[in-house]
């Protein structure tokens, strides 16, 4: 973890809203029209103004919909934490596991040590799964008012 301050880079359309929860991603992406690309360019431009480095938690399905965008938050020097592929929730170990396999490409050319379960959901089980994919830390609920350690992940209180 390189920042103290993070954003979830997810659309609007990953909303759990009835009528998006659903819809594939090529339609959420339909839905999104770039409004993250624009939302996400205002705020790159504000942190460089500042000379702030951040953590963004992305939802890995936004790289595929948008890689040069996510090319740019790195190449600004922003750490590229995971916000899950689908921000779906992790429910369970097979929920983080489809998860964790749709994000093959992100992780490769990533590499992130971070991850934020969405809603803050997730199992105490899972953290072993997170730690075999390479993650060092997570923040998977609103928890503790200091850092525990499950296994080889440190949980970050929100």
């Amino acid at each position: 973890m390189q920042c103290a301050l993070s954003v979830h880079l997810e659309s609007f359309a990953f909303s759990s809203h009835p009528a998006i929860k659903n819809l594939s991603g090529t339609e959420k992406k339909r839905l999104d029209r770039g409004c993250i690309i624009t939302q996400t360019e205002k705020l790159l431009s504000l942190l460089s103004g500042y000379n702030v480095k951040i953590t963004f938690f992305i939802v890995s399905l936004i790289h595929e919909w948008y890689p040069d965008l996510v090319e740019k938050i790195a190449a600004a020097g922003h750490e590229i934490a995971w916000h899950t592929h689908t921000h779906a929730a992790c429910h369970s170990q097979e929920a983080l596991v489809r998860e964790l396999e749709t994000a093959r490409v992100f992780f490769a050319q990533y590499k992130p040590v971070f991850f934020c379960a969405p809603e803050f959901k997730f199992t105490d089980d899972s953290y072993n799964l997170l730690a075999e994919a390479g993650f060092q830390a997570a923040t998977t609920g609103i928890s503790h008012s200091a850092e525990i350690r499950h296994g080889k992940i440190s949980e970050i209180p929100v």
